[in-house]
Protein backbone atom coordinates (compact mmCIF):
# COMPACT_ATOMS: atom_id res chain seq x y z
CA UNK A 1 0.00 0.00 0.00
CA UNK A 2 1.21 3.75 -0.89
CA UNK A 3 1.06 5.94 1.67
CA UNK A 4 -0.69 8.66 0.10
CA UNK A 5 0.28 12.47 0.63
CA UNK A 6 -1.28 14.19 -2.00
CA UNK A 7 -2.96 18.11 -1.25
CA UNK A 8 -6.11 19.83 -1.38
CA UNK A 9 -6.70 23.17 -0.14
CA UNK A 10 -3.09 24.06 0.74
CA UNK A 11 0.29 22.84 -0.47
CA UNK A 12 2.40 20.98 1.75
CA UNK A 13 5.57 22.72 2.95
CA UNK A 14 9.11 21.01 3.16
CA UNK A 15 11.23 22.27 6.22
CA UNK A 16 11.89 25.92 5.62
CA UNK A 17 10.77 25.86 1.88
CA UNK A 18 7.30 27.23 0.36
CA UNK A 19 7.55 24.79 -2.61
CA UNK A 20 4.86 21.31 -2.71
CA UNK A 21 7.17 18.33 -1.83
CA UNK A 22 7.72 16.19 -4.94
CA UNK A 23 6.92 12.50 -5.38
CA UNK A 24 9.85 10.26 -6.01
CA UNK A 25 9.88 6.58 -6.45
CA UNK A 26 14.06 6.37 -6.64
CA UNK A 27 16.78 8.29 -4.36
CA UNK A 28 18.03 9.91 -7.27
CA UNK A 29 14.26 11.65 -8.02
CA UNK A 30 15.55 14.07 -5.16
CA UNK A 31 17.88 16.60 -4.57
CA UNK A 32 21.38 15.87 -2.84
CA UNK A 33 20.09 17.09 0.66
CA UNK A 34 16.64 14.88 0.58
CA UNK A 35 15.52 11.75 0.52
CA UNK A 36 13.09 9.72 -1.08
CA UNK A 37 10.51 8.14 1.76
CA UNK A 38 7.59 6.42 1.15
CA UNK A 39 7.40 8.37 -2.61
CA UNK A 40 8.16 11.56 -1.60
CA UNK A 41 11.17 14.41 -1.14
CA UNK A 42 11.60 14.98 2.34
CA UNK A 43 15.03 17.00 3.58
CA UNK A 44 17.85 14.51 5.27
CA UNK A 45 18.01 14.66 8.78
CA UNK A 46 21.23 15.83 9.98
CA UNK A 47 23.05 14.89 13.22
CA UNK A 48 23.15 17.06 16.46
CA UNK A 49 26.56 18.27 14.96
CA UNK A 50 24.53 19.64 11.87
CA UNK A 51 26.48 17.20 9.52
CA UNK A 52 24.70 15.51 7.11
CA UNK A 53 25.28 11.74 7.80
CA UNK A 54 24.42 10.01 3.98
CA UNK A 55 28.15 10.32 3.00
CA UNK A 56 29.16 8.71 6.37
CA UNK A 57 26.93 6.32 6.87
CA UNK A 58 28.52 3.28 5.63
CA UNK A 59 31.19 4.08 7.24
CA UNK A 60 30.06 5.45 10.67
CA UNK A 61 27.32 3.28 11.73
CA UNK A 62 29.56 0.48 13.22
CA UNK A 63 30.61 3.21 15.70
CA UNK A 64 27.14 5.08 16.85
CA UNK A 65 26.82 4.65 20.57
CA UNK A 66 23.60 3.40 21.77
CA UNK A 67 21.21 0.96 20.31
CA UNK A 68 21.35 2.48 16.70
CA UNK A 69 24.29 0.34 16.30
CA UNK A 70 22.37 -3.23 17.07
CA UNK A 71 19.14 -2.49 15.17
CA UNK A 72 20.85 -0.31 11.69
CA UNK A 73 20.66 -2.66 9.22
CA UNK A 74 17.00 -3.72 10.30
CA UNK A 75 15.29 -0.11 10.53
CA UNK A 76 17.89 2.67 8.51
CA UNK A 77 16.21 4.55 5.98
CA UNK A 78 18.20 6.25 3.51
CA UNK A 79 20.37 7.72 5.66
CA UNK A 80 21.29 7.45 9.01
CA UNK A 81 19.20 9.91 11.23
CA UNK A 82 20.81 8.88 14.67
CA UNK A 83 24.04 11.12 16.48
CA UNK A 84 27.08 9.93 16.61
CA UNK A 85 26.96 10.95 19.91
CA UNK A 86 23.83 10.13 21.48
CA UNK A 87 22.21 7.02 19.65
CA UNK A 88 19.29 6.78 17.64
CA UNK A 89 16.85 9.97 17.30
CA UNK A 90 14.20 7.36 16.87
CA UNK A 91 13.23 4.02 17.86
CA UNK A 92 13.87 2.23 21.18
CA UNK A 93 16.17 3.97 22.83
CA UNK A 94 17.16 4.91 27.29
CA UNK A 95 14.29 5.96 29.50
CA UNK A 96 15.00 9.56 29.14
CA UNK A 97 14.01 9.34 25.22
CA UNK A 98 11.01 7.17 25.97
CA UNK A 99 7.27 8.46 25.69
CA UNK A 100 5.28 9.63 28.64
CA UNK A 101 2.25 7.52 27.66
CA UNK A 102 2.24 4.84 24.66
CA UNK A 103 -1.46 2.80 23.15
CA UNK A 104 -0.55 0.34 20.80
CA UNK A 105 -3.62 -1.48 20.72
CA UNK A 106 -2.24 -4.95 20.96
CA UNK A 107 -3.76 -7.97 22.12
CA UNK A 108 -3.52 -7.23 25.82
CA UNK A 109 -6.41 -4.59 25.34
CA UNK A 110 -9.64 -4.48 24.95
CA UNK A 111 -12.70 -2.16 24.03
CA UNK A 112 -13.19 -1.74 27.70
CA UNK A 113 -9.76 -0.84 28.54
CA UNK A 114 -6.79 0.09 26.63
CA UNK A 115 -3.77 -0.16 28.52
CA UNK A 116 -1.18 2.76 29.01
CA UNK A 117 2.33 0.69 27.58
CA UNK A 118 5.02 3.31 29.04
CA UNK A 119 7.21 2.28 31.33
CA UNK A 120 7.55 4.71 33.56
CA UNK A 121 4.51 7.17 35.46
CA UNK A 122 1.98 8.73 34.85
CA UNK A 123 -0.02 5.98 34.08
CA UNK A 124 -2.77 6.68 32.15
CA UNK A 125 -5.11 3.61 30.91
CA UNK A 126 -7.98 4.19 28.79
CA UNK A 127 -11.53 2.97 29.45
CA UNK A 128 -14.26 2.66 26.45
CA UNK A 129 -17.87 1.90 26.92
CA UNK A 130 -17.38 -0.94 24.47
CA UNK A 131 -19.89 -0.04 22.02
CA UNK A 132 -18.69 1.28 18.45
CA UNK A 133 -15.16 0.72 20.07
CA UNK A 134 -13.18 -1.86 18.37
CA UNK A 135 -9.51 -2.99 19.42
CA UNK A 136 -7.46 -5.47 17.66
CA UNK A 137 -4.62 -6.15 15.60
CA UNK A 138 -2.61 -3.14 16.64
CA UNK A 139 -5.42 -0.65 16.25
CA UNK A 140 -8.64 0.90 17.67
CA UNK A 141 -11.72 1.33 15.18
CA UNK A 142 -14.08 4.50 15.90
CA UNK A 143 -17.38 3.98 14.88
CA UNK A 144 -19.60 5.65 17.47
CA UNK A 145 -18.29 5.38 21.37
CA UNK A 146 -14.61 7.00 23.26
CA UNK A 147 -11.87 5.92 25.29
CA UNK A 148 -11.44 8.12 27.96
CA UNK A 149 -8.86 8.60 30.58
CA UNK A 150 -9.73 9.34 34.82
CA UNK A 151 -8.87 12.47 35.80
CA UNK A 152 -6.48 11.45 38.42
CA UNK A 153 -4.51 9.91 35.20
CA UNK A 154 -4.66 12.93 33.64
CA UNK A 155 -4.14 15.20 35.97
CA UNK A 156 -0.64 13.13 36.28
CA UNK A 157 0.27 13.74 32.65
CA UNK A 158 -0.72 17.38 32.59
CA UNK A 159 1.72 17.66 35.46
CA UNK A 160 4.45 16.24 33.73
CA UNK A 161 3.63 18.34 30.75
CA UNK A 162 3.35 21.61 32.34
CA UNK A 163 6.30 20.86 34.40
CA UNK A 164 8.48 19.93 31.20
CA UNK A 165 7.17 23.01 29.56
CA UNK A 166 7.50 21.15 26.16
CA UNK A 167 5.69 18.02 24.49
CA UNK A 168 5.16 16.05 21.56
CA UNK A 169 1.55 14.03 20.43
CA UNK A 170 2.17 11.81 17.61
CA UNK A 171 -1.12 9.58 15.96
CA UNK A 172 -1.03 7.32 13.48
CA UNK A 173 -4.73 7.15 12.05
CA UNK A 174 -6.83 5.94 9.30
CA UNK A 175 -9.88 8.23 8.53
CA UNK A 176 -13.08 6.49 6.72
CA UNK A 177 -15.46 9.71 6.20
CA UNK A 178 -15.15 12.45 5.23
CA UNK A 179 -18.26 13.85 6.71
CA UNK A 180 -18.49 16.00 10.30
CA UNK A 181 -22.17 14.88 11.36
CA UNK A 182 -21.56 17.86 13.90
CA UNK A 183 -20.56 21.18 11.97
CA UNK A 184 -19.65 23.17 14.50
CA UNK A 185 -16.21 21.38 15.13
CA UNK A 186 -13.17 19.10 14.34
CA UNK A 187 -13.72 14.92 15.33
CA UNK A 188 -11.68 14.38 17.97
CA UNK A 189 -8.83 11.98 17.55
CA UNK A 190 -7.30 12.56 20.45
CA UNK A 191 -7.75 15.16 23.13
CA UNK A 192 -6.90 16.22 26.48
CA UNK A 193 -9.64 18.59 27.30
CA UNK A 194 -13.03 19.32 29.48
CA UNK A 195 -15.39 20.49 26.96
CA UNK A 196 -16.09 21.32 23.43
CA UNK A 197 -14.68 24.73 24.33
CA UNK A 198 -11.86 24.27 26.98
CA UNK A 199 -9.08 22.19 26.06
CA UNK A 200 -4.90 21.96 26.61
CA UNK A 201 -4.80 20.13 23.40
CA UNK A 202 -6.33 18.51 19.87
CA UNK A 203 -5.69 16.45 17.16
CA UNK A 204 -8.70 16.43 14.85
CA UNK A 205 -10.23 15.98 11.63
CA UNK A 206 -12.20 18.64 9.93
CA UNK A 207 -13.93 17.52 7.25
CA UNK A 208 -10.64 17.02 4.44
CA UNK A 209 -8.54 18.82 7.50
CA UNK A 210 -6.43 17.39 10.00
CA UNK A 211 -6.56 20.08 12.96
CA UNK A 212 -4.36 20.87 15.65
CA UNK A 213 -5.30 22.94 18.95
CA UNK A 214 -3.08 23.73 22.07
CA UNK A 215 -3.38 26.13 25.16
CA UNK A 216 -1.08 28.63 25.60
CA UNK A 217 -0.98 31.48 28.00
CA UNK A 218 -1.65 33.41 24.73
CA UNK A 219 -4.94 31.97 23.56
CA UNK A 220 -8.47 31.43 24.89
CA UNK A 221 -9.33 28.43 27.12
CA UNK A 222 -10.22 26.79 23.28
CA UNK A 223 -6.60 27.38 21.97
CA UNK A 224 -8.47 28.95 18.95
CA UNK A 225 -7.94 32.72 19.44
CA UNK A 226 -4.82 34.37 20.13
CA UNK A 227 -5.54 36.68 23.16
CA UNK A 228 -3.38 39.66 21.68
CA UNK A 229 -4.55 39.86 18.31
CA UNK A 230 -7.44 42.01 18.93
CA UNK A 231 -10.86 41.69 17.48
CA UNK A 232 -10.75 39.13 14.70
CA UNK A 233 -12.78 39.66 11.48
CA UNK A 234 -15.25 36.82 10.71
CA UNK A 235 -14.83 37.62 7.32
CA UNK A 236 -11.55 38.44 4.99
CA UNK A 237 -12.88 39.45 1.82
CA UNK A 238 -16.23 37.88 2.01
CA UNK A 239 -13.75 34.83 2.77
CA UNK A 240 -14.72 33.48 6.29
CA UNK A 241 -11.52 33.32 8.51
CA UNK A 242 -10.13 30.21 10.66
CA UNK A 243 -9.77 31.04 14.69
CA UNK A 244 -6.57 32.74 14.96
CA UNK A 245 -3.71 30.32 16.39
CA UNK A 246 -5.33 27.00 14.65
CA UNK A 247 -2.92 24.84 13.15
CA UNK A 248 -4.84 23.22 10.03
CA UNK A 249 -3.62 20.88 8.60
CA UNK A 250 -4.82 19.59 4.65
CA UNK A 251 -4.00 16.70 2.80
CA UNK A 252 -7.15 13.97 3.42
CA UNK A 253 -7.29 12.89 -0.23
CA UNK A 254 -7.65 9.06 0.13
CA UNK A 255 -9.88 7.30 2.92
CA UNK A 256 -8.45 4.26 4.21
CA UNK A 257 -4.91 5.85 3.73
CA UNK A 258 -2.57 5.37 6.90
CA UNK A 259 -1.46 9.41 7.64
CA UNK A 260 1.43 10.09 10.81
CA UNK A 261 -0.22 13.51 12.54
CA UNK A 262 2.43 15.07 14.82
CA UNK A 263 1.71 18.63 17.11
CA UNK A 264 4.31 19.81 19.16
CA UNK A 265 5.10 22.60 21.32
CA UNK A 266 8.71 23.76 22.44
CA UNK A 267 8.88 25.80 25.46
CA UNK A 268 12.17 27.65 23.79
CA UNK A 269 9.93 28.88 20.67
CA UNK A 270 6.48 29.46 22.52
CA UNK A 271 4.70 28.48 19.45
CA UNK A 272 3.32 25.05 18.27
CA UNK A 273 4.24 23.80 15.53
CA UNK A 274 2.06 20.61 13.35
CA UNK A 275 3.58 17.64 10.80
CA UNK A 276 1.78 15.37 8.41
CA UNK A 277 3.69 12.48 7.26
CA UNK A 278 6.53 13.95 8.31
CA UNK A 279 6.67 17.27 6.81
CA UNK A 280 5.71 20.59 8.88
CA UNK A 281 2.64 23.05 8.59
CA UNK A 282 2.56 26.78 8.62
CA UNK A 283 0.37 27.89 11.73
CA UNK A 284 -1.74 30.33 9.17
CA UNK A 285 -2.34 32.74 12.14
CA UNK A 286 0.62 32.58 14.95
CA UNK A 287 0.55 33.77 18.27
CA UNK A 288 3.04 35.90 19.90
CA UNK A 289 5.05 33.28 22.15
CA UNK A 290 3.86 31.98 25.42
CA UNK A 291 3.75 28.69 27.62
CA UNK A 292 1.78 26.11 28.93
CA UNK A 293 -0.08 27.60 31.71
CA UNK A 294 -1.59 24.19 32.27
CA UNK A 295 -3.96 23.34 35.58
CA UNK A 296 -4.73 20.51 37.17
CA UNK A 297 -8.24 19.38 38.04
CA UNK A 298 -10.42 19.35 34.67
CA UNK A 299 -9.00 17.77 31.82
CA UNK A 300 -8.76 14.88 30.57
CA UNK A 301 -7.17 12.92 27.59
CA UNK A 302 -9.39 11.01 25.44
CA UNK A 303 -9.82 9.11 22.11
CA UNK A 304 -12.72 9.22 19.09
CA UNK A 305 -15.17 11.85 21.25
CA UNK A 306 -15.30 14.58 23.39
CA UNK A 307 -14.74 14.70 26.82
CA UNK A 308 -18.44 15.77 27.64
CA UNK A 309 -19.72 14.10 25.12
CA UNK A 310 -22.91 13.76 24.75
CA UNK A 311 -23.65 17.42 25.10
CA UNK A 312 -20.46 17.88 22.88
CA UNK A 313 -20.63 15.06 20.05
CA UNK A 314 -17.40 15.25 18.03
CA UNK A 315 -17.04 11.85 16.89
CA UNK A 316 -14.05 10.42 15.09
CA UNK A 317 -14.94 7.53 12.29
CA UNK A 318 -11.69 5.80 11.55
CA UNK A 319 -8.87 3.56 13.24
CA UNK A 320 -5.96 5.03 15.19
CA UNK A 321 -2.65 2.50 14.76
CA UNK A 322 -0.49 4.16 17.70
CA UNK A 323 -0.59 7.31 19.97
CA UNK A 324 2.32 8.10 22.06
CA UNK A 325 2.89 11.34 24.07
CA UNK A 326 5.92 13.32 25.38
CA UNK A 327 7.29 15.16 27.42
CA UNK A 328 9.80 16.89 25.53
CA UNK A 329 9.93 18.45 21.74
CA UNK A 330 10.39 16.70 18.76
CA UNK A 331 12.41 18.57 15.84
CA UNK A 332 12.08 17.97 12.64
CA UNK A 333 14.87 14.94 12.18
CA UNK A 334 12.75 13.29 14.68
CA UNK A 335 9.65 13.30 13.23
CA UNK A 336 11.31 12.24 9.70
CA UNK A 337 12.39 8.99 11.12
CA UNK A 338 9.28 8.26 13.07
CA UNK A 339 7.41 8.61 9.87
CA UNK A 340 9.35 6.49 7.55
CA UNK A 341 10.06 3.92 10.21
CA UNK A 342 6.05 3.66 10.42
CA UNK A 343 3.43 2.85 12.43
CA UNK A 344 4.45 -0.80 13.34
CA UNK A 345 8.06 0.64 14.19
CA UNK A 346 9.01 -1.06 18.17
CA UNK A 347 8.91 1.97 20.49
CA UNK A 348 10.49 0.57 23.89
CA UNK A 349 13.32 -2.30 23.95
Amino acid sequence: MRWSLALLALPLLQCGDSTPARECDLATDCAADEQCVRGFCIAIPQDAGGRADAARDAARDAGDIGVDAARDAGTDVAVDTGTDAGGPACGPGDVASQPLVLYEFDDGDSPTMVRDQAPAAPNVPLTGDGSGVLVEGGRVTFVTGRLTASLAASDQLVEALAGSGSMTVEAWIRPVDFVIEDSIGPERIITLSRSSADRLFTVGQDEMDFVGRLRTNRTDFNGTRCLDAGPMPEFDAGVPVRPRSTLFVSGIDDLMEVYQLVLVFDEAEGRPRAYLNGSPMADRFPCIEGRLNWMTGEHQLGMGNEIDFPTSDRQFEGQVLRTTIYDRPWDTAEVNCWFAAGPDAPVLP
